[in-house]
């Protein structure tokens, strides 16, 4: 998708870490942008945080460390930033940013988009939900679009904000990139992998639900004393109950923690199943991509998220949240089952082209 008519376009963003799963996609849809012929810069509110773009890629303005004095001051270098560059479209994510970005743009002629990654009452967030649907009521009443990555998640916020039905829009997430494909056929250096095993990726957090799956891991080595051995990949503040919790159901020497790895895909690839545990979930993507590589998975059933990706259960089981027996159930039949081609090529629609796409013709759709 080559666009003659090229923008200045500046994606802002509390935090810009290696880690950071939305600052990858962000990363990735401004890589496609670039490669279009745009000029794309980044706004990085938290200065200090500046570790992605290893490449030096793009323009990188950095703000100051958090606080709420340096925040209104940091609102105010955002706005003579965007005037200074002649920014024509600024993409915020996370709430920190989307609030800077609607204070920056206001009285301007900027197309602002503000994005929503996540499920409202995710327990990892500092605010609550009531606190997230005040921002986006602000938001929804402003010029700019409000961008949800999934139609469940879309649906949610209109239950709470019913006026928003003309601002609130869904893009898909950029999961699929050839990188992703190529990583996945690497030889394997980094780490060591069982003969036979089942996978999982996430931060070790207690909204991933790694605590849920090992307990569905056991019942399935009770019931199956062949069972593949269980790698996870991830990092995080759970990681010590976590190994704890699987030295008090007697499965440690079975479960084989990896920490964070840069090349989760041929972990996926190379597996007999994936398995999505979460409480909460936006749109997870490591769920697009086990799949796309020909994964068969396995995911609880989270508000938004897993049930559209897996159109309901028809691509991959889904099962209630927290529910260890069921999650077991499924696992079982992790081994013995294989995606079809079609059902493969079925998340295409989580291309960077097909989200590069959406996003333009937002940027060119003229606000009510």
């Amino acid at each position: 998708m080559v666009i003659e008519n090229a923008m200045n376009i500046q994606f802002v963003l509390k935090n810009f870490s290696t880690f950071g799963g939305v600052e990858r996609i962000q990363y990735n849809l401004a890589k496609k942008f670039k490669n279009d012929g745009h000029n794309v810069s980044f706004y990085i509110l938290n200065g200090d945080s500046v570790a992605l773009d290893t490449s030096h890629e793009f323009i990188i303005h950095k703000g100051s460390k958090s606080g709420f004095i340096t925040f209104l001051f940091e609102i105010i270098k955002l706005r003579n930033n965007i005037y200074k560059n002649r920014i024509d479209v600024v993409i915020a994510a996370k709430e920190q940013a989307n609030i800077a970005a609607f204070f920056a743009t206001i009285f301007t002629k900027v197309s602002t988009i503000y994005t929503r990654h996540s499920a409202l009452n995710v327990s990892e967030q500092r605010i609550n939900e009531r606190s997230v649907l005040l921002i986006y009521s602000l938001l929804t009443l402003s010029k700019g679009k409000v961008v949800t990555v999934s139609h469940d998640l879309k649906y949610s916020l209109l239950k709470s904000l019913p006026w928003g039905k003309d601002k609130i829009h869904v893009c898909p997430n950029p999961v699929l990139t050839e990188s992703i494909y190529l990583k996945s056929l690497q030889p394997i250096t980094d780490f060591k992998l069982p003969l036979s095993y089942i996978c999982s990726v996430g931060r070790l957090t207690r909204t991933k639900g790694f605590d849920v799956l090992i307990q569905a891991y056991k019942q399935c080595i009770t019931k199956e004393l062949n069972f593949p051995d269980l790698v996870i990949a991830g990092s995080g503040e759970e990681y010590a109950s976590l190994v704890k919790l699987t030295q008090e159901l007697n499965v440690a020497d079975k479960v084989h923690f990896l920490g964070h790895i840069d090349n989760p895909y041929v972990l996926m690839k190379n597996s007999s199943g994936f398995v999505l545990s979460s409480r909460n979930e936006g749109l997870p993507t490591v769920l697009i991509e086990a799949i796309a590589l020909g994964t068969n998975v396995v995911s609880t059933d989270c508000l938004t998220g897993p049930r559209e990706i897996l159109d309901g259960g028809r691509i991959g089981k889904l099962v209630p949240v927290e529910d260890v027996r069921s999650l077991a159930e499924a696992m079982l039949t992790l081994p013995l089952h294989k995606l079809s081609e079609s059902e493969i090529r079925e998340m295409d629609r989580y291309s960077l082209e097909q989200s590069a796409i959406a996003y333009f013709k937002l940027f060119t759709k003229k606000s009510h």
